[in-house]
């Protein structure tokens, strides 16, 4: 274990050997390189993470009614 830092994730994804991104309990999207967390933005519901595409540098988000 490299970093620890108390937050509950409600889905997770690693996009690349060193950045993981991840949606926490109170709905914030945000990324975690090199122990630091950093914001991108808010779900405006319970969301998911699907995948990342890195040609179009996307995000892809569902939620359980598709």
């Amino acid at each position: 274990m490299i970093d620890e830092f108390p937050d509950k994730i409600q889905s997770g994804l690693w996009v690349s050997n060193e950045c993981f991104t991840f949606i926490n309990s109170k709905g914030n999207i945000n990324y975690l390189i090199s122990g630091r967390v950093m914001k991108l933005g808010n779900a405006d519901k319970k969301q998911f993470i699907l995948g990342y595409e890195g040609k179009q540098n996307r995000l892809y988000l569902i939620d359980k009614s598709l």
